[in-house]
């Protein structure tokens, strides 16, 4: 493996597996079908052969399991470097799953910027695809892949 990121950018795609780390969450209407709040989730993942710590930060505004998300997406590797993305999406209950804690996500990525080697990120997007079979706040599971420029 290599000690940093390649010259000029870095296109790469990452496996996450997140378990909810610190969770608010409201529910309001009738039954309790609308949920507004946030969600800290976290966990190891690998990029290049070296270990990751990914942190993702998620708003969410569901009524009955689907809605908009955003948030933001920091990858850290264990020099401290870090790299930051804003992320927007759209969670949404399979067919036929209506009631269930499934959920499918989908988001764009956006870099925000970077520190140590990361630290001449000028720009690039990504996507987020992913999936929770448990409730609200549990274990998220998907892939991420990213171009970042300036690198």
């Amino acid at each position: 493996p290599t000690s940093g990121p390649p010259s000029e950018c870095l296109e790469r795609t990452w496996d996450v597996s997140l378990s909810s780390l610190q969770l608010i969450l409201q529910q309001v209407g009738p039954g309790g079908e609308l949920n507004y709040g946030w969600n800290q989730v976290g966990g190891p993942s690998e990029l290049d052969g070296q270990a990751i710590q990914v942190e993702m930060l998620g708003n969410v505004d569901y009524q009955q399991g689907s809605g908009p998300f955003f948030g933001f997406v920091t990858l850290t590797w264990a020099s401290g470097d870090a790299l930051g993305f804003r992320m927007d999406g759209q969670a949404s209950q399979p067919p036929g799953a209506q009631g269930s804690s499934a959920s499918s996500f989908t988001a764009e990525l956006t870099v925000i910027g970077g520190t140590g080697a990361y630290q001449g990120a000028t720009g690039g997007r990504g996507t987020f695809t992913g999936s929770r079979s448990a409730q609200l706040g549990g274990q998220v599971v998907g892939s991420m892949t990213a171009t970042v420029a300036g690198l």
